[in-house]
């Protein structure tokens, strides 16, 4: 008897670790694993206490994944890139509150209004949709403690690394 329910239980846990077998292989590999319109929450916890903090998410993904941000205020992206006189910052900057994306050159220092952020970016509602394939940096940063929302988009299921840094 007791040899049978053994038996059925590791009948049971084999079942479920098949069943699961997608999620495990990339929870292995650090990457978050979503399920067309599944999200999770990754907590953004700045070091606000100190005199200079920030917080960045990084994102980045192998395949093409379509991803809504939601959570934060103000939702920037920069590159640096080298001019004639010193590294300049480029980017775009995403307020949800106005429904407004601009695009920021640190060399001209003047702030332009744009349809579509950087690599398609576009705000709907109270976040940004953002297609990903490769790496993306986004700031933010905001004085309080609070949690980033990422829904999966996409018509398929996607796996990609998701990593909130605060200094």
């Amino acid at each position: 008897m007791k040899r049978k329910i053994l038996l059925l239980m590791m009948l049971l846990v084999g079942v479920f670790i098949f069943s699961k077998r997608y999620e495990l292989y990339y929870f292995f590999q650090g990457k978050e694993y979503l399920r067309p319109n599944e999200s999770i929450e990754l907590a953004v916890r700045p070091k606000y206490e100190q005199i200079e903090y920030s917080s960045d998410l990084y994102l980045e993904s192998d395949e093409k994944v379509l991803l809504k941000l939601e959570g934060c205020d103000i939702w920037s992206e920069y590159t640096y890139g080298q001019t004639d006189i010193y590294l300049g910052k480029v980017g775009c900057q995403y307020f949800i509150a106005e429904q407004v994306i601009k695009k920021y050159d640190s060399n001209t220092d003047k702030d332009v209004i744009v349809a579509t952020g950087h690599k398609g970016a576009t705000i709907d509602g109270d976040g940004i949709i953002v297609p990903l394939k490769g790496e993306r940096r986004y700031s933010v940063t905001e004085d309080h403690d609070y949690s980033i929302t990422i829904t999966n988009l996409s018509d398929q299921p996607v796996a990609f690394r998701a990593i909130v840094a605060d200094r």
